[in-house]
């Protein structure tokens, strides 16, 4: 079950406001978070399939839906990240071997 949470990011890289104090904002990463869970869901079931096919290869899902497969991790994420600019998308390898990788955000 996932929780909804938040989480604490910097304003900017170096976590440092422009008075070179420390500051933090609040972030909520649940919404990103449960749309992961989803995609992951929707990527098993559709997974045998894509082993035929796609094997070694990297899938991009929003919406429990597979928006494209890519032969690199890094063409997939450049793709997401330039036509889903919210963020709420994931991706997965197609391999029949499990890797649990965590949940990946930038």
């Amino acid at each position: 079950m996932l929780c909804a949470a938040k989480a604490l990011e910097p304003p900017d890289s170096l976590g440092r406001g422009k008075d070179g104090e420390i500051k933090m904002k609040i972030v909520d990463h649940s919404e990103r978070e449960i749309e992961i869970e989803k995609n992951l869901r929707a990527f098993q079931s559709k997974l045998p399939a894509l082993l035929k096919s796609d094997n070694g290869r990297f899938a991009l899902l929003r919406d429990e839906e597979i928006v494209g497969v890519f032969d690199t991790m890094r063409d997939a994420k450049f793709v997401g990240d330039r036509f889903l600019e919210d963020g709420r998308y994931s991706i997965q390898e197609i391999t029949d071997i499990p890797v649990d990788l965590g949940f990946f955000s930038t």
